[in-house]
C-alpha cells in the first residue's frame, strides 16, 4: 500500500534505510524524494516532530527510528573498532559537535586524507555512517583505528578519483574536543 501522509513516507523512508542506529534527516529526505517525490523541508520537519510526539518514531541524537523495531545490522555491515590510546577525557555521544584529528587510507595502505582538526555533529549524517556508527562513546584524548566497510563508507561508486568503488576504508582518529550537544 502506497504511503499517503508525509510522515507514513517518513516511516517507510526509515523501514527502507533500515539503519540500526536510525536515519537521519538527510538520509530520510534522500530517500523519500527517490521513492515518493520532493517534500519540503519544513513539512518534513513537522511530520518527524508529530511522528515523535504521537510516539511512532524514537529520536536518539540527530537520528530516528521506529518505536518498537529493533533493527538487526546487515551481515559485513560494521564498523571495527581498535583503541589504540586510551582516552581520559568526557565520552563522545550523539549530538555532540566534536573536532576530530584523522588520517584515512585505503586497504593497500595508500592515504586518501587527512586533517589536524575536523569540526561536525556526531551522528548528525555530516559524514560517512562509518564514523557515526565508530565515534560514539570515544574519550578525548581517545586514538582509535576504524576499519569501516563500503556500505558505510562511500558504497558501490566510491568518491572517484581518490576512494575506489566498495573500498574498505581505515581512519585512525584521535577525539580532539567535545563541545557539547547542538541547542
Amino acid at each position: 500500500m502506497e504511503p499517503r501522509t508525509v510522515l507514513d513516507k517518513v516511516v517507510a523512508a526509515i523501514s527502507l534505510l533500515a539503519e540500526p542506529s536510525g536515519a537521519s534527516r538527510p538520509a530520510i529526505a534522500k530517500c523519500m524524494t527517490a521513492n515518493y517525490g520532493e517534500t519540503s523541508a519544513a513539512l518534513l520537519k513537522r511530520a518527524i516532530a508529530a511522528g515523535v510526539k504521537c510516539g511512532k518514531l524514537v529520536q536518539t541524537g540527530q537520528r530516528f527510528s521506529l518505536a518498537g523495531v529493533a533493527v538487526p545490522p546487515r551481515l559485513g555491515c560494521t564498523v571495527v573498532k581498535a583503541v589504540l590510546k586510551e582516552g581520559s577525557g568526557a565520552v563522545s555521544q550523539l549530538g555532540d559537535t566534536i573536532d576530530v584529528k584523522y588520517v584515512g587510507s585505503l586497504a593497500d595502505g595508500s592515504q586518501f586524507d587527512r586533517a589536524a582538526h575536523f569540526r561536525f555533529t556526531l551522528g548528525a549524517g555530516d559524514v560517512i555512517k562509518g564514523w557515526d556508527a565508530g565515534i560514539p562513546g570515544m574519550r578525548v584524548g581517545e586514538r582509535a583505528r576504524l576499519e569501516v566497510p563500503p556500505s558505510l563508507g562511500y558504497g558501490k561508486k566510491g568518491s572517484a578519483p581518490e576512494i575506489p568503488p566498495n573500498a574498505t576504508l581505515t581512519f585512525d582518529v584521535t577525539l580532539n574536543s567535545i563541545a557539547g550537544p547542538v541547542p
